[in-house]
């Protein structure tokens, strides 16, 4: 982690690259001097008192893509699989490498003196993926680089432990504007797992690799799934990853009516913090690369496109079906036992909840084996349900 104590720039500091808790800069450890006893003993310190906010100027946001991707803060880019996230990282590469306007800047902007790109991934092949794809966007490769130990085989970047070794790499290159990390979540280590304060001290600490450098660092993630939940709280992490972030953007389908072209996706700021939120945009993916659509889409409520909506309760009838045709064609034969259609249907990927509720749709009767070990189930000669003969208690399978 990075050592964020207070000092003043009259304090010695050291770099230990190879202690995997120390921060970017450290105190130095020499040992104390003598103590002399005819020495008088000095007065304790004085309390440090509370600095006025005015003790330092006002400074301004500095902006990698104006009021998108803020410098030294973290940008999350959250969305469904599918959508071209890493796309569109790469695509945003490209433009640092050379200095091409942003998306919703005119094409006749000037360009931007080029930058260095630092390249954090773990889901796409390098040669085959990643270098391809920059190629498509337009990127200068020799301004992207990659972690010095990427060529270790079995070794895989883990934030916030490797925060000061990837600072001191980005010293090494000269500097990097933009750092991606696509995917995050593989990235971490232990400590942002933990819930609670731990989880944002870890976030915290993550946070301290673009405040040291002055680069943005862009988080690619996944949004949750499952349960209702507003756009901002499907970022993976919590509140710790959100709460950190001062951008969040997602990448969603654009399913309103009014859009024709399915393949139409839109790219929606779910928070900021430094900048009234911009409009969505639109965009495209064409031959392997991004297309935007630089017209401004009219803004919505983020919400109603990324949450899920409450699901009805009760069993999914697709999958319902599909286990009361299997449960039937289990038993055409002849009965079974229940703890063996058990093992069957877990085998066939049907849960315990969904056979039993399969059971009443095909009127099948509950009777003892011969030796009274087990529960045998058949099929209902006929066409209404009879009570169960000698029943016993299923749950002596």
């Amino acid at each position: 982690m990075l050592d964020v104590s207070p000092h003043s720039e009259d304090d010695n500091f050291d770099a230990r690259p190879d202690d995997s808790r120390s921060g970017l800069r450290h105190h130095n450890d020499d040992p104390p001097a003598p103590v002399d006893p005819d020495r008088p003993t000095p007065l304790p310190p004085r309390r440090p008192t509370p600095q006025p906010i005015t003790s330092d100027a006002p400074t301004a946001t500095e902006w990698l893509w104006k009021d998108h991707i803020p410098l030294s803060e973290i940008t999350v880019l959250a969305g469904d699989p599918g959508l071209g996230k890493s796309l569109l990282a790469l695509d945003l590469a490209a433009r640092v490498t050379t200095g091409r306007p942003w998306p919703d800047e005119p094409a006749a902007t000037p360009l931007r003196p080029p930058a260095n790109v630092l390249f954090i991934g773990s889901e796409d092949n390098l040669t085959r993926t990643v270098l391809p794809r920059l190629l498509a966007a337009g990127a200068d490769p020799s301004r992207v680089f990659i972690p010095a130990w990427y060529s270790l085989q079995g070794y895989r970047v883990q934030l916030p432990r490797d925060g000061q070794q990837l600072g001191d790499q980005i010293a090494a290159m000269g500097y990097a504007k933009l750092i991606i990390v696509d995917p995050l979540v593989p990235a971490l280590d232990d400590s942002c797992r933990a819930g609670g304060r731990k989880g944002y001290i870890a976030f915290e600490h993550i946070q301290l690799l673009p405040f040291y450098t002055g680069s943005a660092l862009l988080a690619v993630v996944h949004l949750a799934r499952a349960h209702y939940r507003s756009a901002i709280h499907r970022v993976p992490g919590g509140a710790a990853l959100a709460g950190v972030a001062r951008s969040i953007f997602a990448a969603i389908r654009d399913r309103r009516e009014e859009n024709p072209d399915p393949n139409r996706r839109l790219l929606v700021p779910v928070k900021n913090n430094l900048a009234p939120e911009p409009p969505p945009l639109g965009y495209s993916i064409h031959d392997g690369h991004i297309v935007w659509h630089p017209e401004s889409q009219p803004c919505f409520d983020p919400d109603s496109l990324l949450s899920i909506p409450p699901q009805p309760h009760g069993p999914d009838p697709v999958k319902l079906d599909a286990c009361t045709a299997w449960l039937a064609a289990q038993l055409q034969p002849g009965p079974k036992s229940r703890r063996e259609l058990i093992a069957l249907a877990r085998a066939a990927g049907f849960s315990l909840r969904t056979l039993e509720r399969a059971k009443p749709a095909l009127h099948i009767r509950s009777t003892p084996s011969p030796s009274a070990a087990s529960i045998l189930w058949s099929l209902h000669a006929g066409d209404q349900p009879s009570a169960d003969t000698n029943p016993m208690p299923e749950s002596k399978i």
